[in-house]
């Protein structure tokens, strides 16, 4: 509203105004305050149910319905998720190790403390490998497609800033998607890209973030 109040007023004026930078700071504060899909998704099947749904504090915690009825849901947790499956899902190494039992397959990897640990898994597992925090999340300290010593110590180094332990585990190409999941039915799915900027050589460009496209 003030940025409108603003360009009418500048109107009048005849003045100049810098609608682009205006317009790009309106797209960055949506970008970071917005809704994940996850969430969006549940509070759009709220909506079209006529079930109230509210924002509550600043991040992404969001209440559904009033009085005895209302629950609190957050990315696709809820308040009846339970405690110990997301302490199991905060822990990279042990839920491989839980899906490995039931014979799904998962990347060879081995979780290390010292860089010369983290080379000796590069030698075990082989390049191209993937350095990351164990514990970690929204790919905080990940890298990807490692296959030089030189390229696993400076990975280490960086996943070492968001957790004591670091995990060095084999590559997995293809595409990234993240599947929501509700009574049995997938209900959204969203295909996670990489960032990725194309220059002309000459100008400074700078891009962060994961890319999330609704499929």
């Amino acid at each position: 509203m003030r940025v409108a109040v603003e360009l009418v007023e500048a109107l009048i004026n005849s003045e100049a105004y810098p609608l682009e930078e205006k317009l790009r700071e309106a797209r960055r504060f949506v970008a970071r305050h917005e809704l994940g899909p996850s969430t969006r998704a549940i509070v759009e099947a709220a909506e079209r149910r006529n079930i109230p749904a509210f924002r509550v504090g600043p991040d992404s915690l969001v209440q559904l319905g009033y009085g005895t009825h209302h629950r609190f849901i957050q990315a696709a947790m809820c308040d009846r998720t339970s405690a110990v499956g997301v302490e199991i899902a905060g822990d990279k190494e042990l839920t491989k190790r839980m899906l490995e039992q039931v014979s799904i397959p998962v990347p060879r990897g081995v979780v290390v403390e010292t860089e010369e640990e983290a080379l000796a898994a590069l030698r075990s597992v082989g390049a191209p490998v993937v350095v990351k925090p164990p514990d970690g999340r929204q790919g905080l300290g990940v890298s990807l497609n490692l296959s030089t010593p030189e390229e696993v110590l400076l990975a280490f180094r960086i996943a070492r800033e968001y957790s004591r332990h670091v995990l060095v585990e084999e590559l997995f190409e293809g595409r990234n998607y993240r599947v929501l999941v509700v009574g049995g039915e997938m209900v959204a799915a969203s295909e996670r890209t990489p960032c990725g900027v194309t220059g002309d050589g000459a100008r400074r460009h700078h891009a962060a973030g994961l890319g999330l496209r609704l499929v």
